[in-house]
């Protein structure tokens, strides 16, 4: 990975297919003067050109995207692991998971895990 020089912004990649949820994260993250989105992404393939062409520091990928979306954002996050490049990967809804005690329990909105390159 590229080492980060304190004058310098990071370099990110955005993958997510809702339009407002990507442009949302763009704005928030451009808007924090620290952070530079080098491209924003609605597809896994997407993500892995934009990867390749623009070398960025770190990518942030959802879960499930395009066309199928089950893991392709998994699987886009393990090919840049290979990189390597950390892959963030978010996930978002309010699906609900069943409790030990069979009551249904609200999964949390947005979660997030760092996958790091591999040794």
């Amino acid at each position: 990975m590229a080492e980060l020089v304190a004058d310098r912004r990071l370099r990110v990649v955005i993958a997510e297919d809702n339009y407002l949820v990507r442009e949302g994260t763009r704005r928030l993250l451009e808007d924090s003067g620290e952070v530079e989105v080098l491209a924003a992404v609605g597809t896994a393939d997407e993500l892995l050109d934009a990867v390749e062409r623009l070398r960025p520091d770190v990518a942030l990928t959802d879960i499930r995207m395009p066309p199928g979306h089950h893991m392709e954002g998994i699987d886009a996050a393990h090919a840049i692991r290979r990189d390597p490049l950390p892959a963030l990967i978010h996930a978002r809804g309010a699906r609900t998971r069943t409790g030990a005690a069979g009551r249904a329990r609200p999964r949390p909105r947005w979660s997030l895990r760092i996958a790091g390159p591999r040794a």
